[in-house]
């Protein structure tokens, strides 16, 4: 039977290696790196193309754990950089995203949405019932953020470019970057689910003193600190919002999903 090591991460790791291991699989948790015919990895797989995800004893280089492991070694990981893929691809070494799988994708997006509405209640000092709320972006993270949130707030309005992924979606559209102050004096909430800046620093002498962005991205610098302290705005950062609230429910259907693929399925066979 082939070792499995499971890195160091967040709790969905704890819970991958449990489910593996319940499933008979010879796994390990690993806090420092062993030879192992599988690798899992955190997911990110890296958030600065640097070193690992982990929360392992040292931190991990990248290029240190692609010459470490073997060549015949198979990774699962997750969200991996243009980068980083060409280093795994010239080492010959297999890697499979996970964030490749359609069902990954929409249930860690869920899940997001989710753990996201516990974060704001437990921050914000007012009802959500009474406050109007702008979610940045409208892919499959802000599409399920709006389906949680409209029924709970005064109203929702979206921003997102691409005009053809608001269809099924009630709130109140926006459509350009340049409309957007025109509706900032009214929010107490900002979402934000764009890897991307999105404001320009003018906008921020629209948005009200007491409201709260929160920001569920990796993306460095995504809104102005500086300006963000000088109107006395809040900024709340959040990535890996499934890894601290639903880490069971997350890790579970990782490594469901990674079992499917060791017993020679498609990864991307929906039934689990």
């Amino acid at each position: 039977m082939k070792s499995i090591g499971v890195l160091a991460g967040d709790l969905r790791q704890h819970y991958i290696s449990l489910h593996l291991k319940k499933s008979g699989y010879n796994c390990e948790y690993l806090y420092n790196l062993k030879k192992k015919d599988i690798y899992i990895t955190s997911i990110p797989f890296s958030k600065d193309n640097n070193s690992l995800n982990t929360m392992t004893k040292s931190i991990i280089p990248v290029d240190e754990f692609i010459s470490f492991i073997e060549t015949t070694s198979t990774v699962y990981t997750g969200y991996l950089s243009d980068e980083i893929r060409n280093k795994f691809s010239k080492s010959n070494i297999k890697y499979i995203d996970l964030m490749n799988n359609q069902e990954i994708i929409t249930y860690n997006s869920y899940l997001t949405a989710e753990g996201l509405l516990s974060k704001v209640i437990s921050t914000v000092p007012f009802s959500l019932k009474e406050c109007n709320i702008l979610v940045l972006g409208c892919g499959n993270c802000g599409f399920n953020i709006i389906k949680v949130f409209e029924n709970m707030v005064n109203h929702v309005f979206i921003y997102d470019i691409n005009n053809s992924l608001y269809k099924n979606i009630s709130a109140e559209k926006i459509y350009s970057k340049e409309t957007i102050k025109q509706y900032l004096n009214n929010i107490k909430i900002i979402i934000n689910t764009v890897p991307a800046c999105i404001l320009n620093d003018k906008d921020y002498n629209f948005i009200p003193n007491d409201a709260f962005i929160f920001d569920i991205t990796s993306f460095p610098n995504a809104f102005n600190q500086n300006l963000i302290n000088k109107h006395n705005q809040n900024l709340i950062t959040c990535p890996g919002i499934p890894g601290n609230y639903s880490p069971e429910s997350a890790g579970g259907l990782l490594a469901k999903k990674i079992i499917k693929h060791l017993e020679g399925n498609d990864l991307n066979d929906m039934d689990i």
